[in-house]
């Protein structure tokens, strides 16, 4: 009778480590990546704060440029300044939306390229999960045969 209760004990003791070691692993990768996109987020977001600030400065140089049309001629060394400007501006901006788009784009083939990895390592963790737990029960069925068997065998 002891050695069902010690093999049972090393089953169970076998079992819950390496379900834990092995879920652990995948939680511990899972989390790691998520920072990881946490921060390409953030990226994204600094980004966007420069795209919008970029718009926004070159609107106000637009207006300030329709404001000295009306004082001096287009030719006018003010004017042309100005114009200069709004034109490095609009370089800038167009700049910025480009990155932004291609960072958008990066960003959206990342996310998903994430997904298929974790459903691939969820998938394959859950097959591990459920093939131990086959290996588990098989060890204690093969521990309540032996039992009977010299259940069988003692004479009462």
């Amino acid at each position: 009778m002891n050695e069902f209760g010690a093999a049972q004990e090393t089953t169970h003791r076998h079992q819950a480590r390496e379900e834990v070691f092995h879920l652990g692993d995948i939680l511990l990768d899972y989390r790691n990546s998520v920072d990881a996109l946490k921060q390409l987020l953030n990226n994204r977001t600094e980004l966007l704060s420069e795209v919008d600030n970029s718009i926004k400065a070159t609107q106000k140089a637009v207006e300030g440029l329709e404001k000295l049309g009306k004082k001096f001629s287009e030719a006018s060394a003010e004017y042309l300044a100005a114009s200069a400007d709004v034109e490095k501006l609009q370089d800038r901006q167009k700049e910025l939306q480009a990155q932004y788009k291609a960072f958008r784009r990066d960003i959206a083939s990342e996310f998903e390229r994430f997904s298929k990895e974790k459903a691939t390592d969820f998938h394959m963790a859950l097959d591990h999960f459920v093939r131990t737990q086959l290996n588990s029960e098989q060890e204690k069925l093969d521990a309540l045969m032996d039992l009977s068997s010299f259940l069988h065998t003692v004479k009462v």
